[in-house]
């Protein structure tokens, strides 16, 4: 159990820690603006994929890991999933007033992506792997960018993450023996209407997060909007982790001493981030609560999931 977390965390961790190290190297090879517009273009993207998931992807997680029949489920998944990107599409012809619009052009490849099932089907290390190349690529486009034309820095963020999601989406076909594309239908979007409570939390979460960059740029100068970008990197490292422990036993957690184990895992990487911030007293004093709160319903979640995986099976 041990191994594979620490496998997976190695992967997601070591992703994120690059994305920080190019953030302080973006920093300090350009100015403020051009960080600014990297953290609403990163943001826009992150938006891109708690809309998709909407709640679907965490019931689809759960119906393939208990159903004999998951190929069924995960192609009106990703019908519903296509469907759903071609409506944010249009959002990117908006590029032309402001290049930050430009990624909603990566809706339908982020649609298309079958990773959440590979975590249902108990294959974390492959999905942690995935994740990280989704991570370091358009990093890595980012530093190539700094040292050929710095000003167009975006367009290589941008660059990158359509060839990663290219190359996985590939991959992930090849692995799980699905088709690549699937044909979007109006009727399945139904399935997000099912799912909506969850999806409307998830949502949630990711506006108390990442989302602020979205709408800061409009009421703080430049300079605060790229400190709160790097300072909402950490948090994600912080909220990885948590993830991590939930995804990689998805497919155990029909058991409920697993399920325990999740929880237990959850709370002290929740204490070891609350820990963290002790070295940070002025700044990080009033995330404790909000910390604390998040941890709590993560981990209660991890519950109400667990059973219902028991309830079904």
């Amino acid at each position: 159990m041990l191994k594979r977390l620490l496998i997976v965390g190695l992967f997601t961790g070591a992703g994120q820690l690059f994305s920080i190290w190019v953030l302080k190297l973006v920093s300090q090879k350009t100015n403020t603006g051009l960080l600014t517009h990297l953290a609403q273009i990163d943001s826009s993207y992150q938006f891109i994929l708690n809309v998709i998931a909407l709640g679907l992807q965490s019931a689809a997680m759960r119906n393939i890991a208990i159903s004999p029949d998951w190929q069924k489920e995960y192609a009106e998944t990703q019908s519903a999933r296509l469907t759903l990107s071609l409506l944010l599409l249009p959002i990117s012809f908006l590029a032309f007033s402001n290049t930050v619009y430009c990624i909603f052009a990566v809706a339908p490849l982020v649609a298309l992506s079958g990773d959440y099932a590979l975590y249902a089907l108990g294959h974390a290390v492959m999905g942690s792997l995935i994740a990280f190349v989704r991570v370091i690529l358009p990093y890595a486009f980012i530093v190539l960018f700094l040292l050929v034309d710095h000003a167009h820095i975006n367009y290589g963020y941008f660059a990158g993450l359509v060839l990663a999601f290219v190359l996985t989406n590939f991959y992930i076909s090849r692995q799980l023996k699905t088709p690549l594309f699937f044909v979007p239908r109006w009727k399945n979007i139904f399935l997000y209407v099912k799912n909506i409570p969850l999806g409307l939390v998830t949502l949630s979460l990711y506006f108390i997060g990442m989302g602020v960059l979205l709408v800061v740029p409009y009421f703080y100068p430049a300079d605060m909007v790229a400190v709160a970008f790097v300072g909402l990197k950490f948090y994600l490292i912080f909220k990885g982790v948590l993830r991590i422990i939930h995804q990689s036993f998805v497919k155990d957690m029909l058991r409920d001493e697993v399920c325990l184990q999740v929880d237990q895992l959850s709370m002290i990487g929740g204490l070891l981030f609350l820990g963290s911030c002790l070295f940070f007293p002025p700044l990080l004093s009033p995330c404790f609560l909000a910390n604390l709160t998040w941890t709590t319903k993560h981990s209660l979640s991890c519950w109400v999931f667990a059973r219902s995986f028991t309830h079904l099976h």
